[in-house]
């Protein structure tokens, strides 16, 4: 569990990079992706750990998440954060190619869950009420003002890049 909380804080803190190898260079995790989490594990499928905080402390679930990825950095247009009392959160924006896939996946996953990755952490798991078919979506994480203005600051980079 430390381990776990410890590459967390390394990868927030050295922006979304893996702890370096012992002489290979440090691979890039992704900035963003959207993922299906499955029921059980499965040959496209791998096992991530989402930890989270309630009232008492520290949770640790271990989900099964399809790869490759539904979407990725590539199809994001624009991501801004914005607070909301206490709430901290993100708009993501999508090309029109994101949004289709979005469109997609939502339609024939309804009731099924969907992992927001950003930095390589699992970030929120929402419930698929019925097709998406808009291009922006917001994320709700307990971020500060700080660490989602970064991340944000990221995702806008990383869609540059395209």
């Amino acid at each position: 569990m430390r381990l776990l909380v410890t590459v967390i804080a390394i990868t927030l803190a050295l922006g979304c990079k893996k702890e370096p190898a012992a002489v290979t260079t440090a691979p890039q995790l992704p900035v963003f992706e959207l993922r299906l989490v499955l029921d059980s594990p499965s040959v496209d499928s791998e096992q991530v750990a989402l930890v989270h905080r309630d009232a008492v402390g520290h949770v640790r679930e271990l989900l099964n998440l399809q790869t490759p990825p539904v979407l990725n950095g590539a199809m994001v247009k624009e991501a801004w954060p914005w607070k909301r009392g206490s709430v901290m959160g993100m708009d993501i924006m999508l090309t029109d190619k994101g949004r289709e896939q979005l469109a997609e996946l939502t339609r024939r996953n309804v009731g099924k869950q969907v992992a927001i990755i950003i930095c390589g952490q699992v970030r929120e798991i929402k419930k698929i009420q019925s097709e998406y078919d808009f291009g922006t979506f917001a994320v709700i994480s307990n971020w500060t003002e700080e660490e989602a203005i970064a991340l944000a600051k990221k995702i806008r980079e990383s869609a540059v890049k395209r």
